[in-house]
Order: structure tokens, then sequence, then C-alpha cells
């Protein structure tokens, strides 16, 4: 008895005794976490005022003119890939925010000052970015806390991530209330208390603001399975699409134009990427999207390292991003912003990967070296992006020469790829009807747009002299026109045009450096986006022809 009692104290003293170092450790792992939270919100808030006082995003400028329009018409439909919920939503925020709902204000703020609506929706997707990463920690946490610091960590410094938190798409909204869901169903599993009612009230919200994000409901349904209650599953699957359905009648009131969208996307991915892989066009968002080293040791855990988690677990978490991917690649939905949903499980999985690497004592020194490049690669390329976007844009950096130097009533013509690389007015002239604004009271009166047509004819430069003063070009991208195949007519334009002298030359992106600085083998191969560093450091050249 005396020896169990003197054994029973020395255990209570070394209880007491590694108390405070435990204590000393979760605080540190808190004090992480902190940080990567604002390290998060501080990359995401670098971005929100991008572009302004243009409307440069088309895609943006189109989610805006949706709002606007849901306020007009209460009933409208603006889009397949969004329910008439989520532009209500952000209609309160326009709303609140400007202090009224008479339309003839709105347009008026919008002409005026674009970035009144412009930066509290960014500012909300920022909110929503950052929710991810914390949510994404605490997913990773079920596994290790480790695992939890390091999968946030990665989707907080993830370029692809970044980028569409700093604008007001549905993409950040619908991976937050994605993951959120899964979080709930991973707890409701490992406490053996299926309550799935926040899980699919979660994935109900992502289907919302992104259709897509209805496949949220995939790891609630997969958990029926696992337990074989084929009953339950079969109500929250119609439960769920009735919900669905009944917050997006626009599938049914325009089911055909839905079918023919979906066969369009379809049928345009098919000869987009029949000579290559869909898989591999996705990946080049992917790979730059959280660094190479993330990507690498997300697919080595997959294959080598997942027998070291509960596979029920895994298959519950992964089974998403499986599906996710495959619909992705059925219907070729190819625009970057459907890779996001993707980044937390490659961040995940890189997490458990260095978990699993950080117990090998004999690999201590490859598990340092391989995480400070799973950090350092996708930060510096935040940085650059953050840097290149704050920057003056071409249009703006025109705009303000032809104000001070340009006096009277005169015409520009803009070269559509010098303002923005999709499309060529801010915003669509069939959505800018619909709430009734005259197109060309709202775009700029001083643009001319030099068409297909007007090259065709003989006299096409004479004419263009009567049109329009001055000619404003982006180098970079008639010196790529030059050099590709094809393009007849745009290249006539471009070397009829480049023989005169410009009037006036600007070079924005290199205003800041002494130098030019060449890349390296290794910065191209890592480079997010090669035109980032090669607009860095060589342009583009912005001229300015008068005629």
């Amino acid at each position: 008895m005396p020896e169990n009692l003197v054994l029973q104290k020395i255990k209570k003293q070394d209880q007491v005794k590694e108390q405070p170092a435990l204590e000393k450790a979760a605080s540190k792992k808190n004090l992480l976490f902190f940080f990567i939270i604002i390290v998060s919100f501080y990359l995401r808030s670098r971005g929100i005022y991008n572009g302004l006082p243009y409307a440069l995003n088309p895609d943006e400028s189109r989610n805006l003119l949706g709002i606007l329009s849901t306020i007009k018409h209460l009933i409208s439909f603006n889009s397949f890939e969004s329910s008439p919920l989520y532009f209500y939503l952000n209609a309160l925020v326009v709303f609140f925010t400007s202090g009224t709902i008479d339309i003839n204000n709105l347009l008026n703020t919008l002409e005026v000052n674009p970035g009144a609506f412009y930066v509290p929706l960014r500012l909300i997707s920022i909110l929503f970015g950052v929710g991810s990463v914390i949510v994404l920690y605490f997913i990773g946490s079920i596994f290790s806390l480790l695992t939890g610091l390091l999968a946030s960590g990665f989707l907080a410094v993830s370029l692809l991530h970044v980028r569409f938190s700093q604008i007001f798409l549905p993409f950040s909204v619908m991976t937050f209330f994605s993951l959120l869901s899964v979080l709930f169903i991973l707890k409701s599993y490992l406490n053996k208390n299926l309550n799935l009612f926040s899980s699919t009230v979660c994935a109900l919200f992502s289907a919302f603001t992104n259709c897509i994000g209805s496949l949220s409901i995939i790891p609630v349904l997969l958990v029926q399975v696992v337990k074989k209650d084929f009953s339950k599953f079969k109500f929250l699957l119609g439960s769920f699409l009735l919900s669905f359905l009944l917050f997006n009648p626009q599938l049914i009131i325009n089911f055909l134009e839905f079918i023919r969208y979906l066969t369009t996307s379809y049928i345009n991915g098919y000869y987009d990427y029949r000579y290559s892989s869909y898989l591999l066009y996705l990946f080049n968002f992917l790979i730059p999207g959280v660094g190479p080293v993330v990507w690498i040791s997300a697919f080595y855990f997959f294959l080598y390292r997942k027998n070291d988690y509960d596979l029920n677990l895994l298959s519950i978490l992964f089974s998403l991003p499986v599906f996710y991917f495959a619909v992705l690649g059925l219907f070729h939905l190819s625009y970057s912003g459907y890779a996001v949903l993707l980044l937390p499980y490659m961040c995940l999985a890189s997490g458990m990967f260095f978990n699993s690497l950080s117990f090998k004592r004999d690999k201590k020194f490859l598990f340092i070296v391989l995480l400070i490049f799973a950090f350092y690669i996708p930060l510096k390329y935040v940085f650059k992006y953050n840097k290149i976007i704050s920057l003056s844009d071409t249009r703006v950096i025109a705009t303000d020469w032809v104000n001070e130097n340009a006096h009277g009533d005169v015409k520009i013509v803009w070269d559509k790829n010098s303002i923005q690389t999709k499309g060529f007015a801010p915003y669509d002239k069939n959505s800018l009807k619909n709430i009734g604004v005259d197109p060309d009271s709202l775009v700029d009166k001083q643009r001319f747009y030099v068409s297909l047509k007007l090259l065709e004819n003989k006299d096409w430069f004479r004419i263009l002299r009567k049109k329009v003063d001055y000619v404003i070009v982006n180098s970079l991208d008639a010196q790529m026109i030059l050099r590709e195949p094809g393009h007849k007519l745009e290249k006539k334009y471009y070397k009829r045009l480049l023989k005169l002298k410009p009037f006036i030359t600007f070079n924005p992106y290199l205003l800041e450096l002494e130098k030019k600085v060449d890349s390296s083998i290794v910065e191209d191969l890592y480079s997010p986006l090669q035109t980032l560093w090669q607009r860095e450091r060589g342009g583009p050249l912005i001229n300015i022809y008068k005629l």
C-alpha cells in the first residue's frame, strides 16, 4: 500500500509539472492560429480597391447589375449559376450601405462612384474568405492540431483563394458554407449524434450562392450510406432537392435554356481541351493556387500515407472534392473560380502529410525544408499579385493623361485588350437596358470600338481618322497579336498603327524599378501568372497615337 501511495504521489507531481508545459504549448498554437487569421485578412484586404474607380472586372460588373436588377424587379432571375436569394441578400447590403432603394439614385452612384457598391460587397467576400480559413482549421483539428494549423495556413496564403476573396463573386461564400457543412457532419459522425440539420442547412446556403455548391450535400448523404440508413438517405436527398429547386425557380422556368447553357459549356470545353486534358487544364489553376509543394505532398498523402488516419472519416471528408471534380470534368466548367472549392481539400491532404512526417525524427530536416517552401512560394506570389493589382491600370493612366492634356470634345479608340482581359465594355448593354439605363450614358462616350467590320473596309484608316482623335494601345497585346498565327485584320490594323510615332508612351510597371531583373528558370516555373512577372519587368508599354 505505501508503495502504491508513493507511485500515485509521483504521478500527481508529474502531472502538475506537465500541466504548465501543456498550457504553454496550447497558448503557442492559439497564437499561431490568431497570426494565421491576421495574415489571411491582411493579404485579402489589400485588393479591396482593385481597379477602382473604374469597373474593370466584367464578372463583378455582371454580378452588380444582377443585384440592381433585383432591386428594380423584385421577381427577377439573373443567372443560372446563383439563386435569386443570393441576389436579394446582396441587394440588402447595397441598400444598407447606400441608404436608398431608389433605382435612379443607385444608378447615379454607379456612374459617379462605383466604389460605393464594390467596396462593401468585396469586404463581405473577404470576410467569408477569412472565415473559410478559420473553418478549415477546425476541420483539420479533428485529425490533429498541427494538421489544422498547417491546412489553414496553406489556405491563408493560397494565391487563387486570395484572388477570389478580393472580388464579390459567389465562390468565396460558396466555399465557406460548404466547409461549414463538412465540419458539422464530421463532428456529428464522430460524436455518433447524427443531427444533420446544421450541415444540411449550410449545404443549402452553399447551393444558393452557386448551383454547383449543391454538391456540398454529398458528405451528408455518404454518412447515411455508411450507417446503412437508406430511408433517411432518401428523405434527405428528396428534401434537399425540393428546397434547392424552390429557391432556384429559374432552373424550372427556363429549363430548356439551362440545358442549352450546359450543352454549350460542354461543346466549348470539348473544342478547347480535345487536344489536351481537362485534368491538366484544371491543375493549371490548382498548382499555382497552393504552390507545388502543397499539391505534390497532397498527392503523396493519398498514395502512401492515407492509412495513417481513419479511412471512413477520410472517405466522408474527401467525397465532395471527388464528385465535384467529376462534375467539373463532365460539363467542362473551365472558369478558374470553380477550382476554389478544391483548394481547402488539397491543403488538408498536405497538412495530414506534414503531420505524419513530423513524427519521423530522421526526417525532421526534410520536414522543415519542405514546410518553408510550402509557405514561401505561394506567399511570395501573393505579395507580387497584390503589388501588381495595386498599380494603376492602363485605362486609368491613359484616361488621366487625356483629361489633363487633351482639351475639347475628343474621341478615343481603346484597344480592347488595353482595358480588360474579357470583353470590351465593363457593363453588358442588355443588362443595362433591363434596369432602365441607356448604355451610352454609362459606358464611356469617348470610346470607339475598332470592329472587324470596319477593318474589312479598304479605306478603314481614313474612316478611323475621321471618327477619332487618339488611339491608345497596349503594346504587349499588340506584339502578341503580331506573333500569333491568324488575326489577319488585327495584324493589318496594328502594323499600320505602329508605323506612326507614338504621341506619348507610358511604362507604368517600371516606374518604381531602377532596372530590369531577368527571371530565372525556377522563378518562371513557379510563377503563378507569368504575365505578372513579365509585366512587372518588361511592360506593358502604353502608346498613345494621335491621328
